[in-house]
Order: C-alpha cells, then sequence, then structure tokens
C-alpha cells in the first residue's frame, strides 16, 4: 500500500490506512517512513539456538529477523530464552522448536562416542524402534514441544511410527529427508522437508520425479533447502573457512566477531570432517537445482532457512544471504521471495493468525527499510528500523546493539 500510516500499540498493529486520515496520538514516538518500505518481520525456518548460543537471538532481530523455527536444542534451554523475551529481559525473536532432534540411535552413539564438540546429550535423542518413537513423541509434546524434528531414523518404520505419534499429538513433524521417498514423507504426514530432497529420487524417471513432486505440493508439504549451505558453507574451499575461523578480528568477514569460543571449536571440527572422504558439493549442485526448480513448477512452496550453526552460516545476515539465492538460483520474483519469508513461513509456524502480514489486531513485528525490496531484495540489508514486542530500534540503536555483541 503506498502512503500509509500504520500505527501500533503496546506489541500490536492499532491502525493502517491512509496517511492523511490516521488517528491523532497525543503521546506517541512518531517514525517517518517517506521514501521508505515497510515490511513484516522476516522468519528463518531453520536455525539451532543451542548450538550457535545466545548470541543468536539479538543477532536475528538486529537483522529484520524477528521469528525463528529452532530445528533442534536443550529444549530447557530455549524454554527460558522465550520466556525472557517474552517478558522483556532479553532481544530475541519469537521462537517455535521441537526440543531435542530425533536420531537414529547408532548415530547418536556414535557421536558421543567420537566425543564431539556439540552437547548432544542435551540435544538429540536416540530412537532404535517403534516404541521408542512412540514414548520420545509423547514425551515431547508434554515438555511443550512445538513441532518433531528428525534427522536420521532407525529404519522406515521408526520414521513412520514417529509420524504417527506426531499426529496423534497434534505436532507437525519436519525431517531430513535424503533417504526417503515422496511417498514415504507423505505416509507419515510430514509437514516440511528440510535441505533438498535427493536420496530417494533416485533411479526415478523425469515423469515419475515430477509427479511425485505434484503429489507433494498436493499434500501441502513444503521444502526449506537452505539454499546458502552450498554456496557459502559446503563449497567454500578449506583453506578459505580455515582463514575465517582463525581471524578472530573479522578482516575477512566480519560477522566471524560474533561467533562463540564453544561453536569455533564445533566449526573446527566442521572443518575435520570435510578433510576426508567427500561428496563433490559443487558436482552436486545442478541436480539439486533441477530438483529445486521442478518442485516449483509443481507448486511446491520454497521457504527460507539458513542452518545457522553450520560452518560460516551467521544469525540474521545469513537469512538476507539466503533471500537473495532464492531469487537468483530458484527465479523467485522478489515478492514471492518475501511472501515466503513472511506470510508462508507464519503459516508454517501456526502463527499466521498474529504475525505475516501487516494488519490490524497483528502482532507489530515490522521492519523498516531505505530500498525497495521488490526492485531488489538486496535493500532488505537497507534497515532504517526494526519494530519488535513493542520495541522500536531505531539505526543508532541497531549498531550500538551490534557493537555490543562482540566479544
Amino acid at each position: 500500500r503506498l502512503h500509509a500510516t500504520v500505527v501500533a500499540e503496546a506489541d500490536r498493529i492499532a491502525w493502517v490506512g491512509a496517511a492523511a486520515s490516521a488517528p491523532a496520538h497525543v503521546r506517541c514516538t512518531v517514525v517517518d517512513g517517506a521514501r521508505r518500505f515497510l515490511l513484516p518481520g522476516l522468519a528463518d525456518l531453520h536455525v539451532h539456538l543451542s548450538k550457535f548460543g545466545e548470541t543468536a537471538l539479538p543477532l536475528s532481530v538486529l537483522h529484520g529477523v524477528t521469528s525463528v523455527r529452532d530445528m533442534g536444542s536443550d529444549l530447557d534451554e530455549v524454554a527460558r530464552w522465550r520466556q525472557e523475551i517474552r517478558a522483556g529481559q532479553r532481544l530475541g525473536p519469537r521462537i517455535k522448536t521441537p526440543g531435542p532432534i530425533l536420531e537414529s540411535a547408532a548415530n547418536l552413539e556414535r557421536m558421543l562416542s567420537e566425543h564431539v564438540v556439540e552437547p548432544v546429550a542435551r540435544t538429540r535423542v536416540g530412537l532404535a524402534t517403534p516404541a521408542e518413537a512412540e514414548r520420545a513423541v509423547e514425551t515431547l509434546a508434554r515438555r511443550g514441544a512445538d513441532f518433531i524434528k528428525v534427522r536420521t531414523s532407525a529404519s522406515r518404520e521408526v520414521y513412520l511410527a514417529i509420524g504417527a505419534a506426531a499426529r496423534r499429538t497434534g505436532l507437525r513433524l519436519a525431517a531430513h529427508s535424503d533417504r526417503l521417498t515422496p511417498d514415504d514423507i507423505l505416509e507419515a504426514g510430514q509437514a516440511s522437508i528440510e535441505h533438498p530432497l535427493l536420496g530417494g529420487l533416485t533411479g526415478l524417471s523425469d515423469a515419475d520425479r515430477q509427479a511425485a513432486f505434484a503429489r507433494l505440493a498436493a499434500a501441502g508439504v513444503v521444502l526449506v533447502p537452505t539454499l546458502g549451505n552450498f554456496r557459502d558453507s559446503l563449497a567454500v574451499p578449506v583453506a578459505r573457512a580455515e582463514a575465517i575461523v582463525a581471524d578472530s578480528l573479522g578482516e575477512i568477514d566480519p560477522r566471524r566477531r560474533f561467533v562463540s569460543k564453544n561453536l569455533l571449536a564445533d566449526w573446527r571440527e566442521q572443518l575435520e570432517e570435510r578433510r576426508g572422504p567427500g561428496p563433490d558439493w559443487n558436482a552436486l549442485v545442478p541436480v539439486v537445482l533441477r530438483n529445486l526448480k521442478e518442485m516449483r513448477r509443481s507448486g511446491l512452496r520454497m521457504l527460507p532457512g539458513t542452518d545457522i550453526a553450520v560452518l560460516l552460516k551467521y544469525p540474521g545476515s545469513s537469512l538476507l544471504d539466503e533471500l537473495e539465492q532464492m531469487g537468483e538460483l530458484l527465479e523467485m520474483t522478489p515478492m514471492e521471495v518475501i511472501v515466503s519469508a513472511t506470510r508462508q513461513a507464519a503459516e508454517l509456524m501456526g502463527t499466521e493468525r498474529e504475525l505475516g502480514t501487516v494488519e490490524v489486531g497483528k502482532l507489530a513485528d515490522l521492519v523498516l527499510l531505505d530500498g525497495d525490496p521488490l526492485q531488489s531484495l538486496a535493500n532488505t540489508r537497507r534497515i532504517a528500523g526494526i519494530l519488535v514486542a513493542g520495541r522500536y530500534i531505531d539505526r543508532t540503536e541497531r549498531s550500538r546493539l551490534l557493537e555490543s555483541l562482540k566479544p
């Protein structure tokens, strides 16, 4: 809407309309939006909060990311952070979380035996049988998990048992699907596919692959492709990644200064893993992009997520990278990308009645930009101000807060 005024009272949008008709408010903060552009707060649909650490919370907001879908953390820790954010004691986004990731028992045992840096005993649950899967989902539902996240499964039967238990408890299911077929995904009632779907497509003809994508789209399944994992992490030469990790002053990438010592240790561990044999990620990109474009043509929604805590991925700023790559690599229009990061993201998180659009009665999570994002998605970086939880953060305060987050 052109030449509009938005009035927020406390943390809600109270009025939207023509500037000339705006109601008078005696005591209010007036923000000049002339020649500026107002968006709903953006959402990052794939983050790992416990792994990155509490700095991820303000960093997200200060880049216009006012909602996140955590994809595997210490449930008690994230619940405490969420309560502190709600109470105004901490600056951070609105959070949906599954608590710990569900894993194959063998995979978790391997990580524990290798003494990996990530505190997997708190952030993952190992499952070997369908009965264990059912108990784990029921326990997480009682503890307040918002949805269920699966990374690896001991078997197809365990995966389907997780899906059945999630449906019984009313929780949506998100999962990696590299070893699952589209029909498995549909049978389990999976709501979102995390990362590109590859393994389950092996051997399918072009026609069968496209028909499978159409079935997923018709069922309302969405894909969070985490595109930036390829260009900004997996495909980065090891020598360059090592240099960034070692650069404590952030001269190569200023965002490095926000990374904690614990996460740096994890990143070094990720680098060591990449020294051994592994996929040629650059060679996989054309196949991934072909599949993603076919999925889009089939009507499958593509939504943004960054996988922060993965090597060289950063809260907030990596989401803005992701939006640009969705436009460039998936040939989405700027409007399609913005809608995916706002209204459609809220629909996936079940918050569409409260968030995702600028409407009277909704929460006033808003981002004011100095450039038109429909002309260029790069303009999402030109942040003039952020309104979240009734607090307006202007350019000056944003700069001050970012500076204060450096260790």
